[in-house]
């Protein structure tokens, strides 16, 4: 009875995360850049229960002994990277990625109290972090009053293949091909000129990032940058992974609500299996101290 007990209450708590995770995919259904998650089990450790030779009767098939497993765990929880709907927002800094790649920024580490974080050289400790979330927006420096320069929604800079801040001339529109060059194009004198490319990365292995929220990744402690994406440094290899940029839209959520709720109907189920296990060993331990008492 002990256990089926714990046999019970290890597999609800796996299910409980299970579904947290359904929970957390449904409340982002409408938010653009989202990608869904999903949870992988694992059996926890079986163990063998030796019988005596006399259990093994005429007739019996199986060698004595019996196999008791400890119940299920989340062994991991996995980045769907599947594409999302494109949604046309006719904003020219509204940006969407078709293939496997994201938007790669570099954010600098702060401390607990806000403040950045330097290495022992002095120099501020930059983060590489990654999002198909392409809401950008034009920021502009008191320093430079001839430019306006690309940036996240939170002021992060968009770094160019050279590593630079990429500038955009006051009074220009800013042009963006599919293959991530960007252009600014001075309408009034008829006249162009190609300014950078979109800092871009090729997906390898996208379970080796971590969400940190806010529709941002990183790579997981210890892990190789080379493992799990690849920097695309000019159009042609923007071209050659099958990536295409689309100005004027954002990519919604890949979450499909009925998928995700079909899920959750079985994980309930099957959570409520767990717990009318979990109760029937409580009834049977319950009849046992009575008798013996």
């Amino acid at each position: 009875m002990n256990n089926s007990m714990i046999q019970s209450a290890n597999s609800m708590t796996s299910l409980q995360k299970k579904l947290d995770i359904i929970a957390h995919n449904i409340a982002n259904l409408n938010t653009a850049g989202y990608k869904r998650k999903d949870a992988t089990f694992q059996d926890l450790l079986s163990s063998y229960k030796a019988q005596h030779a006399d259990k093994q009767l005429p007739g019996r098939l199986t060698p004595p002994g019996l196999m008791i497993n400890w119940g299920s765990a989340v062994s991991a929880q996995l980045l769907d990277m599947s594409q999302g709907s494109l949604q046309p927002t006719g904003r020219d800094l509204d940006l969407a990625l078709q293939g496997n790649a994201m938007f790669e920024l570099h954010v600098p580490r702060l401390d607990e109290n806000g403040e950045p974080v330097l290495d022992e050289d002095g120099n501020p400790v930059i983060d590489r972090m990654w999002t198909r979330y392409g809401a950008f927006q034009l920021t502009f420096v008191p320093e430079d009053e001839e430019n306006a320069y690309l940036a996240t929604e939170d002021g992060i800079y968009l770094l160019d293949e050279f590593g630079f801040r990429i500038a955009i001339p006051k009074g220009q529109r800013i042009v963006i091909g599919q293959d991530g060059r960007i252009t600014a194009l001075d309408e009034a004198a008829g006249t162009s000129a190609e300014i950078g490319l979109l800092p871009l990365a090729e997906l390898i292995n996208p379970q080796l990032l971590r969400d940190i929220g806010n529709n941002r990744y990183i790579l997981t402690e210890g892990t190789n940058p080379d493992d799990a994406v690849r920097r695309l440094e000019d159009a042609g290899m923007v071209a050659a992974a099958g990536v295409s940029v689309h100005q004027g839209y954002l990519e919604q959520s890949n979450v499909n609500l009925a998928a995700e709720l079909a899920e959750l109907l079985a994980v309930q189920r099957a959570y409520q299996l767990s717990a009318r296990a979990l109760q029937s060993a409580d009834t049977m331990r319950d009849l046992a101290n009575r008798l013996r008492g």
